[in-house]
């Protein structure tokens, strides 16, 4: 499949993942229109790197520094507002890519102009445990990945549909991006970080766009979650406080944007056994439920948004 297509990666302090994450890139076999890098303000020298390691690069390429960090959102729409194909990829940096990846993950367009975004198979870099298939929501209404943690081997999977894809390797048509758009964003940026993908997949499902899983499209992804197998309420537990906070926020950010109040009377008693330790625990610093109050702004803007996606 001939497609004109973009890839935008967003760095923040990535050094050790720069090189591998190019690589992958220069590989491909359908390579991109062009590859934007948007370095989010790094210290540790991947500034400095970039320049050096884009040169090598067998297609276009363009790399913005910010000046402020706006977080992960910030970052990405930045980029995605100046890459201009007709499909996206936006990849975080601690990705690689099989050199098929981008050939095969396209094919998941075909069909129908109302498959919005297309997630490939993700799998960890050891290369046989599962990251993510796509995403989809529990019965509490939390964004869960497909597949998270099981061996790839136990899976017998063909391409599907589902709900919405992982922004870690998360591939978008620029029509529906445009649609779902808010004030030229297309990732939330109040959330900064964390749900962004769950959410922009939501609001796209409810304006009739469909996301498909590409099981051929191999990426590996380097996830924080390794460090607590199996579950990922451990590992809430062990990030540092400013991470559970957006977590905490973002979740609520997401449920008022999207969640209709029959959806969230229905799954009320899974919602409650789900959230009330994370909000104790994030609750339990009184600086962060001050927080929260003095940022109340956020949630009556949801409400907005919300009202503006219908």
């Amino acid at each position: 499949m001939k497609s004109s297509y973009s890839i935008v990666a967003v760095v923040y302090n990535g050094v050790p993942f720069l090189e591998p994450l190019l690589n992958s890139l220069a590989a491909q076999t359908l390579p991109p229109d062009e590859l934007i890098v948007v370095d989010n303000l790094s210290t540790d020298g991947s500034r400095e790197l970039l320049p050096g390691l884009l040169t090598s690069l067998p297609f276009p390429t363009r790399l913005l520094f910010e000046n402020v960090n706006r977080g992960y959102c910030g970052a990405a729409n930045r980029g995605l507002r100046q890459a201009p194909g007709e499909f996206v990829l936006l990849l975080n940096q601690d990705t690689r890519l099989d050199k098929e990846f981008c050939r095969e993950a396209l094919k998941g367009f075909t069909g129908t102009s109302r498959v919005g975004m297309v997630s490939g198979r993700i799998l960890r870099f050891d290369e046989t445990t599962v990251d993510s298939l796509g995403q989809y929501l529990s019965r509490s209404l939390y964004p869960k990945e497909r597949g998270y943690n099981t061996p790839w081997r136990s899976i017998q999977e063909e391409e599907r549909e589902i709900f919405s894809v992982c922004g870690a390797v998360a591939f978008y048509r620029r029509a529906m991006l445009q649609e779902v758009a808010f004030q030229g964003e297309y990732l939330d940026e109040d959330f900064f970080m964390f749900f962004d993908d769950i959410d922009l997949g939501w609001r796209a499902q409810r304006r009739g766009w469909k996301a498909r899983y590409a099981p051929e499209a191999i990426a590996f992804h380097s996830r924080s979650g390794t460090l607590s197998p199996g579950r990922k309420v451990g590992l809430f537990f062990r990030r540092p406080l400013e991470l559970r906070y957006h977590l905490v926020k973002n979740r609520y950010l997401t449920l008022l944007k999207n969640a209709s109040w029959r959806e969230v009377i229905k799954a009320l008693p899974f919602l409650l056994l789900r959230d009330l330790p994370l909000l104790f625990t994030l609750l339990s610093h009184p600086s962060q439920g001050w927080r929260l109050w003095k940022e109340r702004s956020l949630f009556k803007r949801a409400l907005l948004k919300r009202r503006h996606h219908g």
